[in-house]
């Protein structure tokens, strides 16, 4: 599943106050088109010391085309239209190669302001519309009309073209924090994300998405966590990740150290998500320091903690997510609408490693200490395609009651080769309530879950 956060450094969000019927509502359309060759030449951000400021980032990037829609509220409440939006119309489409050719990203010390994140990225094309509360009280309702994506990338999308994308990092400690290595060819997200936060109950209409993967479209990335000594992770839902993945739908509802768990109320969702013939493929490379395509991670003791190396052809995601939100609120109403996701991937899906002295497809590894976070998560994984429905409430002083959805259509259809590299995942003890450690290869997969954990 795909948080609204940030894809190739494109931070987005959307919003508005209550309107009157006074007043007009605001509608918003935008169509974006590159054409032509992005390169992002080796680039550093060099932090010497902690990145704690709420919803800081710390990034390098390369990104053909994006739409975005977004409101941020840290620290008070959102500034909005005063009527609010209307349908918000994207069309996003990428021509162009797209390349970040080994972008790093060194913190001396750890992240630790709620949704910070640090991230090397490279992204064909992306629409996104968004709502970020951090750290605010009593935040407006969020209300819009109807939403539709149409994302498209046509040409090759490499993160780490002449060496690998690098993050060093002390620690992830923040609610919400994350560290990434990626590459993304089509993304369409629309979602709202509140961390430490109160208020700001989300309605939409009806949610439309069609992203695609062009045949010949290829996406790669090479990626590495650059650390002497193993980072550990403490922050409620925070997450380190190095992946590729070719066209991705998410539509989601996340709620992190939060004093309530709001109220959603969401028309029908539609999620349509294509990989027509692009190669995706991603490469965990190892170092001198961090050798043979290994991940070494400290001890994981965040609820909801997640650490992932992974490759995608397609993926259509819808979820509702609440970690350590004490729900004073009361039982919020959660209202879906019907959901509907066709998901189909024709390309070869590749993760792999690579070793120090260059060769690929050796087997690569994450190694951990002690995992005790409730619902956290370690995986290496390549899928094909992929239709995700989820409901997941951790260590919730009130659970999410009964969502009331309408019915769900899952279509999950894979047709290339689908290959996961020799792979090991070794680690001390596992206590945490739900967590799980995995090594997969999936062709196609449907999947509704609703979890509660605590």
């Amino acid at each position: 599943m795909y948080s609204t956060k940030s894809v190739a450094g494109v931070t987005l969000l959307v919003m508005l106050a209550g309107a009157t019927s006074a007043t007009a509502q605001t509608a918003i359309s935008q169509s974006t088109t590159n054409s032509n060759t992005v390169t992002q030449a080796p680039g550093l951000v060099d932090i010497n010391g902690v990145l704690s400021a709420p919803g800081g980032s710390a990034a390098v990037s390369a990104t053909g085309a994006a739409s975005s829609v977004s409101v941020q509220g840290i620290g008070q409440n959102f500034v909005t239209p005063s009527g609010g939006f209307a349908n918000i119309t994207q069309s996003t489409t990428n021509n162009g190669v797209v390349a970040n050719q080994g972008g790093a990203v060194d913190i001396s010390s750890s992240v630790s302001g709620p949704g910070a994140a640090a991230s090397v990225s490279a992204t064909g094309a992306i629409s996104a519309v968004s709502a970020s509360g951090i750290g605010a009280s009593g935040l407006s309702d969020v209300s819009i009309a109807d939403v539709r994506q149409t994302t498209t990338n046509n040409a090759n999308v490499t993160n780490g073209s002449t060496g690998a994308g690098r993050i060093s990092v002390g620690g992830l400690t923040g609610s919400g924090t994350s560290a990434s290595v990626s590459a993304t060819g089509a993304a369409s997200s629309v979602g709202a994300t509140m961390i430490g936060a109160t208020g700001g109950d989300l309605t939409t209409g009806n949610i439309t998405q069609s992203t695609t993967l062009s045949s010949g479209a290829n996406v790669s990335n090479t990626g590495r966590f650059f650390n002497g000594t193993p980072f550990s992770i403490s922050g409620a839902g925070a997450s380190a990740s190095i992946s590729s993945t070719g066209a991705v739908s998410s539509v989601s509802s996340t709620h992190i150290s939060s004093a309530e768990i709001d109220n959603l109320d969401l028309g029908n969702i539609s999620q349509t998500t294509r990989n027509l013939g692009g190669t995706v493929t991603n490469t965990h490379q190892g170092t001198s320091r961090n050798a043979g395509g290994a991940l070494n991670v400290g001890s994981i003791s965040g609820n909801g903690a997640s650490v992932s190396v992974s490759a995608t052809g397609a993926a259509s995601a819808f979820s509702v997510s609440s970690i350590n939100s004490n729900g004073i609120g009361g039982t919020p109403s959660i209202n879906v609408g019907t959901i509907n996701q066709n998901t189909q991937n024709q390309g070869a899906v590749n993760n792999r490693g690579i070793g120090s002295n260059g060769n690929t497809n050796v087997s690569h590894s994450i190694s951990v200490a002690n995992i005790t976070g409730d619902g956290a998560s370690v995986s290496i994984g390549a899928t094909g395609a992929v239709s995700a429905v989820s409901f997941t409430s951790i260590n919730e002083a009130q659970g999410f009651g009964s969502p009331n959805v309408g019915t769900v259509t899952q279509t999950a259809v894979n047709s290339g080769p689908i290959n996961n590299a020799a792979a090991s995942i070794t680690s001390g003890t596992v206590s945490g309530a739900g967590a799980s450690v995995s090594i997969s290869a999936i062709g196609a997969a449907t999947a509704t879950s609703f979890t509660s954990l605590n």
